[in-house]
């Protein structure tokens, strides 16, 4: 079975946000079927959290919040 573009962002996403909140690599890998952390390591994870922080400030700065 191929994977689509989407839901392979959808899976990194995922992995992305359980490591932003301190879940275990061990826990993410099972979540995500890796036989091994290895494989869940290999993968680089977005820090999606500072991103929106970022925006979330300069639209404060915008509109004077």
């Amino acid at each position: 079975m191929r994977t689509s573009r989407r839901d392979t962002e959808l899976r990194h996403s995922f992995v992305s946000q359980l490591s932003d909140h301190d879940v275990p690599v061990e826990e993410i890998a099972k979540h995500v079927g890796h036989p091994a952390t290895a494989t869940t390591e290999k993968f680089p994870r977005k820090q999606i959290r500072p991103v929106i922080q970022t925006g979330a400030r300069a639209m404060d700065r915008i509109f004077g919040a």
